[in-house]
C-alpha cells in the first residue's frame, strides 16, 4: 500500500495535483511496486482531511496517464 503519511500538502498547488504527483513520485522512487493498492477515496480523504471528490479527481488524473511537470529550480522537484 502506498504511504501517504509523508505527503505534506501546500497552498501553492491544487490538492488533487499534489496527490497525483505523490503517487507518481512513490512509483518513481520504487516505494510502490506493481500490485500495491491505493487507499479508497474515502480513506485517503479522511487521512488527508480533504473532500473525497478531490481524491477521486487525483486518482482519475493519475489513471489517465498524468505526467507531472518538473519545475526548473535547483531542487528539480516534481510539480
Amino acid at each position: 500500500m502506498l504511504d501517504f503519511f509523508s505527503l505534506n500538502l501546500n497552498n501553492k498547488d491544487p490538492v488533487y495535483i499534489q496527490i497525483a504527483n505523490h503517487v507518481k513520485q512513490q512509483i518513481l522512487l520504487k516505494k510502490a511496486i506493481s500490485g500495491d493498492q491505493l487507499l479508497s477515496r474515502r480513506e485517503l480523504a479522511a487521512q488527508l482531511n480533504v473532500n473525497p471528490n478531490t481524491v477521486q479527481k487525483a486518482y482519475r488524473l493519475y489513471r489517465q496517464g498524468y505526467h507531472p511537470k518538473v519545475r526548473q529550480n535547483k531542487n528539480r522537484s516534481l510539480y
